[in-house]
């Protein structure tokens, strides 16, 4: 058996060439770059493109768009010499440009139009990738993501089918060998950004499995996402399809599905609005598996959400759902709510579905902590306050964690005898929920927090019930009674300033109801 033949070593090459292939973007307006910038611009041959265009479906690839036919000139920003005979095997478009209904005004000429001269690399690419009659990839290896994405849509549009199998491939081996063994993040958001047509073509399963698999990697563990400040900023960054993707996936985890309905909320809030805004939020709410809700939060937030979301989802429906969390798996009534015709759970697909995996995070820390001489402005500022009653409130950073963001605030307030400390623990509902509530949670509550490298001691859990915008927490909360003046020896006898200086309170918080 002979080996393939390959004619990589025939790229660009004169002899024998029977096709000129042009690479151009749209030309400047006159003097709106450096001469020495300025490409040339075959106004000929534009005039012979706005008369081809006249009457003629418009094929992907190099023919003048409308934007040509409308007198915009494009110039030439690089030439390579081409064959027929390669071309109108490996690419369907070449085939149809080259044949003698196309090719009559500009016989041998392949104009390639691209966005800007950045593609030119990439384009270069896909045509050596043609020319590799024998492995397709080995002109792509190499190349870093972004260039082989280009090279993939280049091969699309030029319907290169070999080509964009192979580009497909080589995305694929940059990320097993990469660090992580995902893709690329940049790669994964333009990958949920591409064209429909493109992104339903066959040859792209592969690299759509991957994308998951890297979207499940990066921000899979929904509470562990909110947690951390880069994870929660891509989370609200996804393109709409990448949420949607991720929420469908039976792999995405969560300590709570009320951490499903706070994400929809967030995302909704920074991304969903014009025009396909109604579409976008009506598609997400269906994702939310609402008989998995906790049941104050699912009266509250997740009804109030759900049915702004979609016109198609009633509270009624709702209330249904909550009756399923009644029911034993194994019980005739579960049986009976999931088949009548008439309730929502018998075609509401995701209703039907288990819980989701676990979340990693089976709790969330609330911290507030300042040095001591931190503690000592507020206390002076809070004294010198004009009037009695008069409060000085300051505030930790929000935790995102079961559906509800989580704060610790310390009040410092003047009384007639001095000024008092209170500390409380408050609860805000995802955004653009308007509802009144009151959620039940197990907490735990210490006024000393251990230091960064210091053993944490066993924790004593309550169950607490917090009203939405008042929260709950305690007065008095270091013990010191109403200070009538700075005393920092107080604080150090009570044992109140940790080893590394600081003072503060920490509230750890589980299953919210």
């Amino acid at each position: 058996m002979t080996d393939a033949v390959d004619f990589l070593d025939q790229f660009n090459v004169r002899r024998a060439s029977d096709v000129t292939i042009r690479f151009t973007v749209l030309a400047s307006a006159p003097g709106a770059e450096p001469p020495a910038k300025r490409q040339r611009c075959d106004t000929a041959h534009e005039e012979q493109y706005q008369q081809q265009d006249q009457g003629r479906e418009q094929e992907p690839g190099g023919q003048p768009d409308e934007t040509s036919s409308q007198g915009r000139l494009r110039a030439v920003v690089r030439e390579i010499y081409g064959h027929s005979m390669i071309l109108t095997k490996a690419s369907e478009w070449a085939e149809r440009m080259l044949s003698p209904e196309w090719s009559a005004e500009t016989p041998g000429v392949l104009d390639v139009e691209l966005d800007d001269e950045g593609e030119v690399p990439a384009a270069e690419l896909l045509f050596k990738s043609m020319y590799s009659t024998a492995d397709a990839g080995r002109p792509l290896k190499g190349a870093d993501q972004a260039t082989l994405l280009q090279v993939l849509l280049l091969a699309d549009r030029l319907r290169a089918e070999r080509a964009l199998c192979a580009a497909v491939n080589a995305l694929l081996a940059t990320a097993d060998t990469s660090m992580a063994g995902v893709l690329d993040w940049d790669t994964i958001l333009a990958l949920y950004a591409l064209p429909p047509a493109v992104a339903k073509s066959k040859a792209l399963k592969p690299l759509w499995n991957a994308g998951a698999a890297a979207l499940q990697h990066r921000l899979g563990d929904l509470d562990a996402a909110w947690l951390d400040a880069g994870c929660r900023a891509q989370l609200l960054a996804l393109p709409f399809e990448a949420l949607r993707h991720l929420l469908s996936d039976e792999r995405t985890r969560v300590s709570s599905e009320n951490t499903v309905v706070y994400t929809v909320a967030a995302w909704i809030n920074d991304n969903a609005g014009g025009v396909d805004g109604a579409m976008q939020r009506a598609a997400l709410a269906h994702y939310v598996r609402a008989p998995h809700l906790s049941k104050l939060y699912c009266a509250s937030a997740g009804s109030w959400l759900l049915t702004r979301w979609s016109p198609h989802i009633s509270a009624a429906d709702v209330h249904c759902a909550t009756d399923l969390q009644e029911a034993d798996d194994s019980s005739k009534l579960r049986t009976r709510l999931l088949k009548a015709k008439g309730l929502p759970l018998a075609h509401r697909s995701a209703w039907r579905l288990p819980p989701r995996p676990t979340s990693s995070v089976k709790e969330a820390v609330v911290e507030w902590r300042v040095p001591l001489s931190e503690m000592r402005q507020l206390y002076e500022q809070a004294a010198a306050g004009a009037e009695v009653g008069e409060s000085l409130q300051v505030c930790s950073e929000a935790v995102v964690f079961q559906g509800c963001e989580w704060e610790a605030r310390v009040k410092c307030k003047k009384r007639e005898a001095g000024v008092i400390l209170r500390a409380t623990l408050n609860v805000s509902l995802p955004p653009g929920c308007g509802a009144a509530a009151v959620l039940a949670a197990m907490v735990a509550f210490q006024k000393k927090p251990p230091a960064d490298d210091a053993h944490d001691p066993a924790l004593r859990f309550s169950a607490w019930s917090i009203e939405v915008g008042t929260g709950q927490g305690c007065t008095d909360v270091f013990g010191l009674g109403e200070l009538k003046e700075w005393d920092e020896v107080a604080w150090r006898n009570k044992g109140l300033v940790g080893q590394d200086g600081r003072v503060g309170v920490r509230f750890t918080i589980r299953g919210v109801k």
